[in-house]
């Protein structure tokens, strides 16, 4: 197979690890709790410190007003789902 020019290659590469980085609710459901809870407690740590520095906290970083599920499903609706639709396209 003739090799993929560099350029080529470093768009795939890309287009991989942003998929990677997509796929946390294609996962078992333990699993993507799991990390689903991570990412929200990094998105609540700079909530946190937005807060404390007097300045408007960013779009799901609020503990208090942030709803887990909504926000996952918001993340699946708007983000995962036409990301995987565009590629599969493709």
């Amino acid at each position: 197979a003739p090799a993929l020019p560099a350029a080529a290659l470093d768009q795939l590469c890309a287009q991989l690890l942003h998929a990677a980085d997509l796929s946390n609710p294609c996962r078992p459901f333990p699993l993507a709790r799991k990390w689903a809870g991570r990412v929200l407690g990094e998105f609540f740590a700079q909530g946190d410190r937005e807060r404390a520095q007097g300045l408007p906290v960013s779009p799901l970083c609020s503990r208090d007003g942030t709803l887990v599920p909504a926000s996952q499903i918001g993340f699946i609706n708007f983000i995962v789902l036409p990301y995987f639709q565009v590629k599969r396209k493709r």
